[in-house]
Parts: C-alpha cells; structure tokens; sequence
C-alpha cells in the first residue's frame, strides 16, 4: 500500500486500497490503525485543511478500526 505523508500534528501518513481500506499511521508512537473506510474517507484526510480534524470529525467514530 502507498502511504502518503500529510500535513498534520495527529497524522504522519495515510493509504488506501480497496482490498485493505484505510491505513493510518500516527505521529504519536508511530501507531499504525486500519479502518473499513471508503475511499472517500482517504481523500477527505489528504485533502482537508486538518488532516487530524477531519479524520476526528469523520472516520473514527463512523468506521471500525483496528491497531496494526
């Protein structure tokens, strides 16, 4: 999966496929947690003003995640 860095205080770096869903990868003790997110949810955190915020606002409590 292609991680893509991002702009955030929370958030180093995000991926997607449709196979795996979301991928996040946290600043803080470099956690890596999976989610059953669409792609959608991917481009929101890429393309948001806050990265952080918007994975907050719209991800963590909407999809199941999972530490990896």
């Amino acid at each position: 999966m292609e991680m893509i860095n991002v702009d955030s205080t929370q958030i180093m770096r995000v991926g997607w496929t449709e196979a795996e869903g979301l991928r996040v990868e946290f600043v803080r003790g470099n956690a890596v947690w999976g989610y059953d997110a669409p792609r959608s949810a991917y481009e929101g955190i890429i393309g948001a003003d806050s990265p952080g915020g918007y994975f907050s606002q719209n991800v963590k409590e909407r999809f199941p995640g999972r530490r990896l």
